[in-house]
């Protein structure tokens, strides 16, 4: 059996859109991110224009993807897979993410393997320090809303199982499965 965490990383970029993920606590962030957020309840979409890069990737619990007996809790330092995932915000209210794609074996040795990424396309829009994303995933249209913690070139939001569920089929017994909820993190690119 096979579990695709490309689909489970549309839902990490559903906010992205897509395709995989577990909580963290809000300790993660930096103080910025917590202040900002903690201060303002109303984020200007301006402030979301352009693009964004990946740059954390938080489960809960750790895990240890590459089997190298470390366990963490950024999947960014378990895999390259996810490297190439953003998101652009454009000022029409449309969005393009680029989607990590990843394949797991069920059994021992949760074997991966990193597939090529997957472009979506959608709308967006900002209510309050909620992002609203629409988005079409293999001629199912899905919108999801997306609480935002907003840092000065950051921003983050959780993907919970249930969400990462209508993306993803778990074979159930991989070292991902454990995984409840992510919590992504973008960057401002320069």
């Amino acid at each position: 059996m096979q579990y695709n965490l490309l689909k489970m990383s549309r839902v990490l970029s559903l906010f992205l859109c897509a395709t995989l993920f577990v909580s963290c606590s809000k300790d993660n962030l930096d103080s910025q991110s917590q202040s900002k957020n903690s201060n303002f309840t109303v984020i200007n979409p301006d402030e979301l224009y352009g693009r964004w890069n990946i740059s954390e990737m938080v489960s809960s619990p750790e895990v240890d993807l590459n089997g190298d007996t470390v366990h963490n809790q950024n999947l960014l330092a378990e895999t390259d897979c996810f490297n190439s995932m953003y998101i652009i915000f454009d000022k029409d209210n449309t969005f393009e993410t680029n989607n990590a794609r990843m394949t797991f074996e069920g059994g021992t040795g949760d074997s991966f393997e990193c597939r090529s990424p997957r472009v979506d396309y959608g709308k967006w829009t900002v209510s309050n320090d909620t992002l609203l994303l629409t988005m079409n995933v293999d001629d199912m249209e899905y919108t999801h809303a997306k609480k935002l913690i907003l840092g000065s070139n950051t921003f983050a939001f959780d993907v919970a199982k249930l969400e990462s569920d209508q993306y993803v089929e778990d074979p159930g017994d991989t070292d991902a499965s454990s995984i409840t909820i992510l919590e992504l993190e973008y960057t401002k690119a320069n």
